[in-house]
């Protein structure tokens, strides 16, 4: 129901879902810490930064990398899919270090394993990773600029 009310743009409907997922996953497992849980997690984290709750966003998304890296493993395609969200929510707050480096290790482990730099995975977070860089050249012309003025 989360994934329906999410693609009809009923946000907070379909939070309330995950939420509801989480708390039956967490039951059922004896705590968060299940690949599962992490998926509703990662949801989650999706969710709260399109509803404007960033702390919320950012606890998810880093507990949904945390699961994700401990259970599935480090170089996994879910803990890649959980760096680009973690690393746009970090682009999106400015904090371009953060952002670059949830980036390149999604890149580095796509590129490891889908081996196909036209893959739509790789190509998506190129981009970003092009966009980032853009962003700190405008950033540092305009400290270098202050600095001068």
């Amino acid at each position: 129901m989360g994934l329906y009310y999410f693609e009809e743009q009923q946000y907070h409907k379909s939070l309330a879902c995950f939420i509801k997922s989480l708390y039956i996953r967490t039951k059922e497992f004896g705590s968060e810490s299940h690949p599962s849980c992490g998926d509703c997690l990662l949801n989650m984290g999706i969710l709260y930064k399109r509803l404007g709750v960033p702390l919320r966003a950012f606890q998810a998304l880093t507990k949904a990398l945390e699961i994700r890296r401990a259970l599935i493993g480090a170089h996994s395609l879910p803990t890649a899919a959980v760096l680009e969200e973690l690393g746009k929510y970090h682009l999106e707050k400015g904090s371009y270090q953060p952002a670059y480096h949830c980036f390149q290790e999604c890149y580095e482990i796509r590129k490891r394993i889908l081996r196909k730099s036209a893959c739509d995975e790789i190509q998506r977070v190129s981009c970003l990773l092009v966009y980032l860089h853009k962003q700190l050249e405008v950033e540092l012309r305009q400290r270098e600029e202050r600095l001068r003025d």
